[in-house]
């Protein structure tokens, strides 16, 4: 069974509109014929928690992350992102030798399944998307992607060995006027994105 994760309820409010919730409590979760879709809530640990829940209560085969991202570099507002590897920007062992992002029990990088890549690579800009536990406004790398949730569902997935794919929606852009008030404004339509990008991955992933 595919599984659908997005962190807020505002991103999925239109895909959700054909799904049955079957479950409110500790997280909202979502059903139809043929998909699961959770809400985690913002954040690592509600993210990693809401996945390995789901995965010891239905048999879950593939994972796909939608949402909202921030962005710096050659991005738009609005522009469909596919990641091409998931790091952490708060994560750092570097004293003891690790690279900046590097969590010692993970020894490859953390990657979308290579057959989704395959069938998704031609449609979606990639990118590199670095997770942290803050709202970024400031530069980490030339030009990236940045959310506070996929590292941790491509890093749950790595350990119990489950498919992955995340596509990410540009809701600001890190530099440009205040990407905090571009967010508040595309929070507001961007479920209408989310949900022409999930009716495209239904038809690509068939």
């Amino acid at each position: 069974m595919r599984l659908y994760l997005l962190a807020m309820e505002s991103e999925a409010k239109d895909i959700i509109n054909s799904y049955k919730l079957v479950q409110d409590k500790p997280f909202k979760l979502y059903k139809n014929d043929y998909n699961l879709l959770a809400i985690t809530g913002i954040g690592k640990v509600n993210s990693a928690f809401v996945l390995t829940y789901v995965t010891q209560h239905f048999d879950i085969t593939e994972v796909v992350n939608l949402g909202f991202v921030g962005a710096f570099g050659n991005y738009q507002v609005g522009d469909n992102i596919f990641v091409e590897e998931a790091v952490y920007h708060d994560f750092n062992l570097t004293v003891f030798g690790y690279k900046h992002g590097e969590v010692p029990n993970i020894k490859e990088d953390l990657k979308p399944d290579f057959n989704y890549y395959k069938k998704l690579k031609n449609y979606f800009r990639g990118s590199k998307l670095y997770t942290g536990d803050s709202f970024q406004e400031s530069k980490i790398d030339d030009n990236f992607i940045v959310d506070m949730e996929a590292t941790a569902l491509f890093h749950v997935c790595f350990l119990l060995g489950l498919k992955i794919v995340s596509i990410k929606t540009v809701s600001d852009v890190i530099g440009f006027n205040s990407n905090l008030e571009e967010y508040k404004n595309f929070e507001e339509v961007g479920s209408k994105n989310i949900f022409e990008l999930y009716n495209k991955i239904e038809e690509l992933l068939k």
